[in-house]
């Protein structure tokens, strides 16, 4: 699975030691941070699927709120290493 994310990566340009940001991939395309977020909120189900809902927010709220919360989230212990 890790050497089929690599190739992923490779093939588009997306350095995985930079990668600090939740990543969809479907149907040949990908998305990262609230895009993958509201994306895969559409295949939940309730009250979960409600997240799509973010789409209609502007991109750049979004993102901060999703940075926001990606700072300030509970870490686990090997995090930390």
């Amino acid at each position: 699975m890790l050497l089929l994310f690599l190739q992923f990566a490779a093939r588009h340009g997306i350095d995985p030691e930079r990668l600090h940001a939740v990543l969809l991939v479907a149907g040949g395309e990908h998305w990262l941070g609230s895009d993958a977020i509201w994306r895969a909120a559409t295949r939940l189900r309730w009250p979960w699927r409600a997240l799509a809902q973010i789409r209609w927010f502007p991109r750049s709220l979004r993102e901060w709120v999703y940075g926001f919360i990606a700072r300030h989230r509970p870490r686990r212990e090997s995090d930390h290493a």
